[in-house]
């Protein structure tokens, strides 16, 4: 499941965000596999924390809009709208940032996730089994050879930029994402029955992420994007 379905998809999650620790593909497959249908538990929070969070961007982008238009001097200007989190794109991230510099409406982007989450929510209990099963099969992997030698290939052929490709792949997974680390955390999250967790501190300082995350068939029927 993990190899056909989620694999490809977290290298990609790597090469943009080379970074990361465990808590944050933790994250990321969690989001790949039961989506956002979480947030029916606070409808009233999701919306609020939206509200704040696109208040924040906006006045970042007001600004600083001649830096956004000088692309050498916008950390900001490779993020991508979409991030898909799997291979059949059932899941999305949705990047707050270009979402808003391109226009679109906020209330559709809230429409669509609460959509979503109603949607998904009667296959929670399933999505969680699944995702503990490819977290197991991700948790077999992450430290096989086989594993730094199909990431380093991938990174090479769709993302030339990366800084995992400046030094080894291997050399970069030991020093990010240790044995030691790994153990730790996965002793956590069992502990906890694989809770919905935050990203790492480091991801949070580097990249400043603010997206929403949903049923891309929600987002496509409500705004006019490539499918």
């Amino acid at each position: 499941m993990f190899e056909n379905i989620y694999k490809r998809n977290l290298f990609s999650h790597i090469c943009l965000y080379p970074f990361l620790k465990f808590e944050d593909i933790y994250k990321f497959l969690y989001q790949a596999v039961c989506g956002n249908s979480h947030l029916l538990k606070s409808k009233e929070d999701f919306i609020k924390s939206l509200d704040i969070e696109v208040k924040m961007i906006e006045e970042y982008l007001n600004l600083n809009q001649e830096i956004y238009k000088q692309k050498e001097k916008n950390e900001f200007a490779d993020e991508p709208l979409l991030e898909f989190l799997r291979e059949d794109k059932k899941y999305v991230r949705v990047n707050l940032r270009p979402y808003l510099q391109s226009g679109y409406d906020i209330d559709i982007l809230k429409e669509a996730c609460v959509r979503s989450a109603e949607k998904n929510i009667e296959n929670s209990e399933k999505d969680l089994k699944e995702f503990i099963e490819v977290w197991n099969q991700f948790s077999e992997k992450v430290f096989n050879q086989s594993f730094y030698e199909e990431a380093e290939q991938y990174c090479k052929e769709y993302f030339s930029f990366s800084p995992t490709i400046k030094d080894k792949t291997k050399e970069f997974f030991k020093i990010n994402l240790s044995k030691e680390s790994f153990e730790e955390f996965n002793l956590f999250i069992v502990r906890k029955n694989y809770p919905i967790i935050h990203h790492s501190q480091e991801y949070l300082n580097l990249y400043k992420p603010y997206y929403r995350v949903l049923e891309h068939k929600e987002l496509i029927s409500k705004l006019e994007l490539d499918s």
